[in-house]
């Protein structure tokens, strides 16, 4: 059994990337909702494999990508938060990693989410600039 779960299991208070072995404090309704289902799931069976994602983009569906391609095109201003780090994870990436955990019959919690890091606003800017957005 596979179970996707989200960073907001955490309070985001931390300096440094969160670990598997973290002690969970979730923020919102959101974040309860689905560390609840985490430890359901471990209750349940001893073989869950819990992946832990954030800030997910991929080619289909809302998601940051599309939502901040979507206000250039409908305002003249965007306003984007500065004030939270985090690490956008391709959907394609992540189901490869999926794909490899499975092969390799791996069970327990896991943190996956592509590597770098940045602030919603810089991935906000590098969306345009591929974009290549023109005012």
């Amino acid at each position: 059994m596979v179970y996707l779960s989200t960073d907001y299991i955490f309070n985001g208070k931390k300096k440094e990337p969160y670990l598997e072995d973290d002690p969970p404090n979730p923020l919102n309704v959101y974040g309860r909702s689905k560390l609840k289902g985490e430890q359901y799931l471990q209750e349940l069976t001893k073989d869950a494999l819990v992946v832990r994602t954030q800030w997910l983009y991929g080619r289909y569906g809302n998601n940051f990508v599309a939502s901040i391609l979507r206000q250039a095109r409908e305002k003249k201003v965007l306003s984007i938060v500065n004030d939270q780090i985090g690490s956008p994870t391709y959907t394609v990436d992540l189901s490869e990693t999926i794909s490899v955990l499975l092969q390799c019959d791996a069970r327990g919690v896991f943190h996956v989410a592509n590597s770098d890091l940045c602030t919603w606003y810089t991935f906000g800017q590098a969306i345009l600039k591929l974009s290549e957005w023109k005012e």
